[in-house]
């Protein structure tokens, strides 16, 4: 049903794991009947730590014992005992196993196809005791989600998970070397996770096991997601985070006016062309955004002074008693990969600069009261991971620009982000 993070256990000198196993001696229409299992080892690898819910484990020479009339049962590979790990397919092989080597009979083929009959009825039908993530929030310790994970990244030397129960979204913080079996689009079971300062972390027991996509608690995200309406906050949130079917169907910009353009440009050829000195040209062009510079939305916002017409950065005009002197606009790179010549993998650079006008459809020009306003850059957040996602297909106008030398730089004109 679910499994600890192995952890040390300093007064013992071993590493330690609990798993909650059931079969179909238990009573498997309530889901809370559990033969509890405490594995100890002389290292990590001495203890199990399965991956997905409905694994299977087998362990020799276990011992059981009794705690409050509940019997418990404990598995030390660094005495006597031994365990291998099956996955919850048709596999006889072990996923992992202590020792060098491992005992397999006819009856363990047997076994192995019973608990594997009795597990698909089982985890269809129970209903899995988790709390949701708005209830995280006041429980604080201890806490067992079932969640959608959306999104996961490194940042700030912490892996960052980020989680959805179908009515909320919150981040997870964990050890940037654990969890490489999780993915997104993935669903999970969180175990034993604390809610502190807006955001989930782990203590060192706490784990995440995968949950089947056609197991009660993964559908019902599945179907509470389905059920959102387009025009919610979270619906478009979540969208920022989940694939396409198709990538030409994305919708994530639209080309306003195509100046007669037809077909679509090859970065190669484009970046490889000097243009003609004192004339701009216009190119459509198919590409994925790798990455935006600078990448904090902050810092893609500058004012010109209509008088002097000197520049400056958002922090320098949050310091000025009076914005109404400035006109605002936006400028930032995007680093791009040709989209319709998939033999290039070069990285090139295409520019937004709104200051003359120009490309300010492509997202709102900020007002002055944007500024100091969290939902407003909260917004041009969402876009920056709208245009970097790893499936995003972006159509773009642009106009090259000719600078000293004849090479010409590329502007984005005439698009918008929808």
């Amino acid at each position: 049903m679910s499994c600890s993070a192995p952890y040390y256990l300093k007064k013992l000198e071993k590493y330690v794991c609990t798993v909650k196993l059931v079969d179909e001696t238990l009573n498997s229409k309530k889901g809370d009947e559990f033969l509890s299992v405490t594995c100890f080892g002389n290292n990590e690898d001495g203890v199990p730590k399965p991956a997905k819910m409905g694994s299977i484990l087998r362990i020799h020479r276990g011992d059981v014992r009794k705690y409050k009339k509940i019997y418990q049962l404990n598995c030390d590979s660094g005495i006597k005992a031994a365990w291998a790990l099956f996955d919850s397919s048709d596999s006889v092989t072990p996923i992992k196993h202590t020792g060098n080597s491992y005992t397999f009979h006819d009856s363990d083929v047997e076994r192995l196809k019973k608990l594997r009959s009795f597990a698909k009825k089982y985890f269809e039908t129970v209903k899995l005791d988790v709390s949701t993530l708005a209830e995280a929030k006041d429980e604080k310790k201890d806490i067992d989600l079932c969640c959608l994970i959306l999104d996961k990244k490194i940042k700030e030397k912490k892996l960052v998970i980020r989680l959805c129960d179908g009515k909320e979204i919150l981040k997870l913080e964990v050890d940037p070397k654990k969890y490489d079996y999780v993915s997104p689009q993935d669903f999970v079971l969180v175990r034993g996770a604390n809610y502190e300062k807006g955001k989930l972390t782990f203590s060192e027991y706490s784990n995440l096991i995968r949950v089947p996509k056609d197991y009660p608690g993964a559908e019902a995200i599945s179907a509470a997601v389905k059920a959102l309406k387009p025009s919610s906050e979270l619906k478009k949130e979540i969208e920022l985070f989940t694939p396409a079917a198709k990538a030409a169907e994305a919708g994530l910009t639209k080309i306003l006016d195509d100046h007669k353009v037809k077909s679509y440009s090859k970065l190669k050829d484009l970046f490889s062309t000097k243009a003609e000195a004192g004339k701009s040209t216009y190119h459509k062009i198919k590409v994925s955004a790798i990455e935006l510079g600078p990448k904090d939305p902050h810092e893609w916002i500058y004012g010109v002074d209509k008088k002097t017409q000197k520049q400056y950065a958002l922090k320098e005009l949050l310091e000025e008693p009076s914005l109404k002197k400035f006109d605002l606009y936006y400028k930032f790179q995007l680093f791009v990969k040709d989209q319709s010549n998939t033999k290039d993998n070069n990285l090139y650079i295409c520019f937004l600069c709104t200051m003359d006008g120009k490309g300010t459809e492509f997202i709102d020009v900020p007002k002055e009261h944007d500024l100091k306003d969290k939902s407003f850059f909260k917004k041009l957040k969402q876009v920056y991971m709208k245009l970097t996602r790893s499936w995003a297909v972006l159509d773009l106008m642009v106009e090259a620009v000719p600078v000293a030398g004849g090479q010409p730089v590329y502007f984005i004109v005439d698009t918008k982000v929808i």
